[in-house]
């Protein structure tokens, strides 16, 4: 038998396409939401006779009566709404007028003029998405961006392998005398994942007040770490970068999304930085300078990371969703060498793990964790900062 669910609930709206195979409650929760948007729906039992019942008001939704168990707003849903809630009110119409005025069509409509012309404006290719997510809200810098390291690709090295992040501009922590501040270290690394693609599991780092500027960027030095003979080896391995800014039309954004990154040969050229903080495209900037010595890829090694404005919570919530990841920063050239997907993903669970180059030293009782914090490294590279 089966029972009807009646009352009032708020519902999660999701972003992604609901058509996958199989349909688990698991994938849902793991799909995006829309940031700071719900729907309020009711449901009824149909009256005896099966005559549709005579429409009922809404019940006003500070009294309490929506159940909202299927909805949990975060920190950044509330803000949103905080945001939203102060913004002129618009009405359809004037959107569309204001849209379609911006595309250089001024021509008074009605409303069916106005739906034919969106129909005709508005494409949509098979891996269209259902809702474009990024451009919600221009970037509020006392809300600030988050940044996750998940894990590098093909990283042709059987050591453990840490990452220092700063910022550029200014470029501090690469000048004479060195500035350490806003540096950061990457080193919790999930023993259990592949020598070759290791994976971490830090939480997100949330930085405020960031200049909103398109050449900013995040540098992504990595270093190696190697036990010998009882002392900690510190090599540097390579190094990347993440443009933390996206304009769209008169608008700045944080770079929202789940990016792979190529990564190039240490160090990371100081002398260039400058450089690079005036390029707006400052990987199309790098791939025209591999002719230059200081300038050349680490084979098809990639590092996988996710940037998010920090209001956008419900969105990029999973650790490398092949499906999601901008592969746009990677030499197109060479674009098959740095293929990653679930396919290959799974050929990796029988390579070498983590946990069995790592020092014993290095490592927590195995059988309590399934995966350690890098302490040696990170009271080394302490030390440096």
């Amino acid at each position: 038998d089966f029972k009807l669910i009646e009352g009032n609930f708020q519902l999660p709206i999701y972003s992604e396409n609901c058509l996958q195979s199989p349909f688990t409650i698991d994938k849902v929760s793991k799909m995006d939401t829309v940031p700071g948007a719900s729907v309020l729906i009711r449901i009824a039992k149909m009256p005896e006779g099966g005559k549709p019942p005579e429409y009922i008001s809404s019940p006003d939704y500070s009294t309490g009566t929506y159940l909202t168990n299927f909805y949990e707003a975060t920190k950044g849903d509330l803000i949103l709404m905080e945001q939203r809630s102060k913004a002129p009110s618009r009405n359809i119409n004037d959107v569309i007028d204001a849209w379609k005025g911006k595309e250089g069509h001024n021509k008074q409509m009605d409303d069916k003029e106005r739906i034919d012309w969106l129909n005709n404006y508005l494409k949509a290719v098979a891996r269209t998405p259902i809702m474009e997510n990024r451009y919600h809200e221009s970037y509020a810098p006392d809300e600030g961006i988050e940044f996750i390291l998940d894990g590098f690709h093909n990283a042709v090295t059987s050591l453990h392998l840490v990452a220092l992040c700063s910022f550029n501009p200014p470029g501090e922590y690469y000048k004479t005398p060195q500035n350490t501040d806003g540096a950061f270290i990457v080193s919790y690394v999930d023993a259990e994942s592949c020598c070759t693609s290791p994976r971490y599991l830090e939480r997100p780092r949330g930085f405020r007040n960031v200049n909103p500027e398109l050449t900013n960027q995040l540098i992504i030095d990595i270093y190696s770490v190697k036990n010998e003979k009882g002392e900690t080896k510190i090599t540097n391995w390579g190094w990347t970068l993440l443009p933390l800014f996206e304009r769209t039309r008169d608008s700045i954004f944080g770079n929202t999304g789940a990016f792979m990154l190529p990564v190039f040969k240490p160090p990371v050229p100081s002398t260039l930085l400058a450089d690079f903080a005036s390029s707006a495209d400052v990987f199309t900037y790098l791939n025209g300078l591999t002719n230059l010595p200081q300038i050349k890829y680490a084979g098809s090694m990639s590092a996988i990371v996710r940037l998010k404005d920090a209001r956008f919570s419900t969105l990029f919530k999973e650790p490398i969703q092949f499906g999601k990841l901008t592969k746009s920063y990677l030499p197109k050239a060479s674009l098959a060498e740095y293929d990653y997907t679930l396919a290959i993903d799974k050929t990796l669970a029988i390579k070498p793990k983590l946990k069995t180059i790592i020092p014993k030293g290095m490592l927590p009782d195995a059988v309590s964790y399934t995966h350690l914090r890098a302490h040696e490294t990170l009271r080394y590279l302490v030390c440096r900062l």
